[in-house]
């Protein structure tokens, strides 16, 4: 590792949010060896909502990091790094190296104008960085991601047991729009993104809360956001390395047709003409009991895919409106099918990181995956931990678990995925 490349991971599990603020902060700084970091990325469970606020956590890491370092950040549903595997807490990554130079950007309204929101946040990264003398460009991001909403005489439901009607479809719009409460729209983001970061790399994810969908944070400078892109743009001499992987199998079932979608193509209506929540328990063989609001636990085992595309699309399932079926994402094609997802074929998806990050030298690395693979997976995440320490050994390392995961190659197009795992890392390898 070059001499002047500095990194460090910090963690806390302190419930009060100040003092997790200090800490993380402080456990992560003490690596750069007094050198000022040129960014800090700090990511959060939920908890601190209800132990002090999320303004006291960048309150308290604030008392620490030096004035006027770029950071970023947000509510994740879990993390992993060099220290453990962690559903409560809080840590961050920071580096400190003279051949880089960094801003930050943000975009405001993703769910109401998420076009306008990625302009914003892009068009700055651009300009900050257009006197770089470094040509090796990369982007770290978090974007707002699903809220379920809440209407009177309902509550805040992913399952919705009413009359089937177009209203559902005018009533999600109608809520992500103004109240920005609904789909994430995160993918209308990076598209737009993509128009002004062409020659970047980018890994990111939707700010998610314990996968309740209920709230979701974002933090930039020494603010807290909750509708909004927050992104960190780096040029550097460093090589960088993107790797992407899909946790589900190749093996699709049961194909039908989709024959009514609705709401920019986040909802299915109708599958093979007839009503889609009902086509689908009988396709499954579900009882209709099965769909409750415990399905956000079930469901994740039952990707959907698109046979039409190369990469399948994994979509998730996240809302049962009437006979209404909400996807994370907008659905391209006419044809869904259901795809393998297990322990094993998440054990295979890691197998293709690892393999691939076998050549070169790894001064640091940053992942986003799926939240749907720490219910999968329980207690055997750590396999995941003890797998990145070798392949890291004493190199900083964090896993995001992230409610959407958004990765682009230089040239490429801006992917927006569901079931994947994703890794960016700095070293020598170009």
């Amino acid at each position: 590792m070059k001499e002047d490349f500095k990194a460090g991971v910090g963690l806390s599990r302190k419930w009060d949010a100040r003092e997790a603020g200090r800490e993380v902060a402080e456990t992560a700084l003490e690596k750069l060896d007094g050198e000022k970091p040129k960014f800090f990325l700090l990511f959060s469970t939920i908890h601190y909502e209800k132990y002090g606020g999320f303004q006291e956590l960048l309150n308290g890491v604030w008392e620490v990091l030096p004035e006027g370092t770029p950071l970023i950040g947000g509510t994740v549903g879990g993390f992993v790094n060099n220290c453990g595997c962690f559903t409560r807490g809080v840590t961050a990554l920071t580096v400190a190296y003279p051949n880089m130079d960094t801003i930050v950007g943000i975009g405001s309204n993703t769910k109401r104008s998420p076009k306008k929101a990625g302009k914003e946040c892009a068009v700055t990264i651009r300009k900050g960085l257009e006197k770089t003398l470094f040509k090796n460009k990369f982007l770290i991001s978090m974007v707002s991601g699903a809220k379920t909403p809440n209407f009177a005489g309902i509550g805040r439901k992913k399952v919705v047991n009413v009359p089937t009607g177009k209203y559902i479809s005018r009533l999600l719009q109608m809520s992500t729009i103004t109240l920005q409460y609904g789909v994430a729209r995160s993918q209308k983001v990076f598209r737009e993104m993509d128009k002004y970061l062409e020659d970047f790399y980018i890994i990111g994810g939707e700010t998610t809360d314990n996968n309740e969908v209920r709230e979701n944070y974002q933090f930039a400078g020494k603010k807290v956001y909750s509708n909004e892109i927050v992104a960190i743009g780096v040029s550097t001499d460093l090589g960088i390395n993107l790797i992407k992987t899909y946790d589900v199998g190749r093996k699709m079932k049961n194909v039908v047709r989709i024959t009514e979608k609705s709401a920019w193509n986040h909802i299915i209506c109708k599958i093979n003409d007839k009503p889609a929540r009902k086509e689908l328990l009988r396709i499954l063989r579900w009882p209709d009991e099965y769909i409750d609001e415990r399905i956000y636990r079930r469901i994740f085992f039952y990707p959907v895919g698109c046979p039409d595309s190369p990469t399948l699309d994994p979509h998730v399932m996240g809302a049962f409106w009437g006979d209404y079926i909400i996807l994370e994402y907008p659905l391209k094609g006419s044809r869904i099918g259901f795809l393998e997802y297990s322990g094993e074929t998440l054990r295979k998806s890691l197998q293709t990181v690892v393999d691939k990050l076998s050549t070169g030298e790894h001064y640091l690395g940053i992942a986003v995956a799926c939240i749907s693979s720490i219910e999968t997976l329980g207690k055997s995440v750590y396999v995941i931990q003890e797998r990145l320490n070798k392949v890291f050994r004493e190199a900083p390392f964090l896993l995001l678990y992230v409610a959407g995961e958004d990765i682009k190659y230089p040239n490429s197009p801006a992917l927006h995925m569901n079931y994947s795992f994703n890794m960016l890392t700095l070293g020598t390898h170009s």
